[in-house]
């Protein structure tokens, strides 16, 4: 058995699939930290570095890496994966999960963590401030220009406000992709609002 989380970035998925891996005694794969281990960087410094289309190849080829593994391993225990939150818009990555559906690989179920846009955005809000910066995804050079021009007291609300409307805006695309998804792949939408980790983790359990 091989489970594999999608959602958006913030959604948990780590911290899920970890509870997940805990609770059925199986080994747990981020495929971000696998990328990292690749690319001898962080996630977020390889994308800003390389930009969106050689980051996308990257992930595909070790999704497609970790698969490959699984498929040789002779550990007849689950495995369960949590993959980045931008991999939806992945087109190479999202026709290899799909021949996993189709058969390739047995017992293989994918799971979409389903959490509201003003949750999310809360929460990669904290991380900004933490970090002093915003995930690389969410950056683009009209933000910059548009933010340049405004005083330097509202500078930051400015910026936020910039960003924020990027986020929804990439928020309501990725949602439209599941949307299309969910009728030519087998996965299953969780809904992740008020859940703890442990609720969540066995929700994902009881669908298997």
């Amino acid at each position: 058995m091989i489970l594999c989380l999608l959602g958006m970035t913030a959604t948990g998925k780590t911290t899920i699939g970890s509870a997940i891996a805990r609770l059925l005694k199986c080994q747990f794969i981020d495929l971000d930290e696998r990328i990292e281990r690749k690319v001898d960087m962080s996630v977020r410094s390889f994308y800003a570095k390389c930009g969106r289309q050689e980051f996308q190849k990257k992930e595909c080829d070790v999704l497609k890496d970790v698969m490959v593994q699984r498929k040789e391993c002779d550990d007849a225990t689950c495995c369960v994966i949590s993959v980045g939150g931008g991999l939806i818009e992945n087109q190479g990555a999202i026709e290899f999960l799909s021949c996993m559906c189709t058969g390739e690989v047995q017992n293989f179920r994918l799971f979409f963590l389903d959490v509201p846009s003003k949750i999310l955005w809360n929460r990669l809000l904290k991380k900004a401030k933490n970090q002093n910066t915003f995930p690389a995804f969410l950056k683009h050079k009209l933000i910059a220009s548009e933010a340049s021009s405004v005083s330097n007291s509202s500078k930051k609300i400015e910026i936020c406000r910039l960003y924020r409307t990027r986020f929804l805006a990439l928020y309501r695309r990725r949602m439209l992709l599941f949307r299309n998804l969910q009728g030519n792949i087998c996965i299953s939408k969780i809904k992740c609002k008020g859940k703890n980790v442990k609720q969540i983790a066995k929700l994902v359990i009881n669908k298997l």
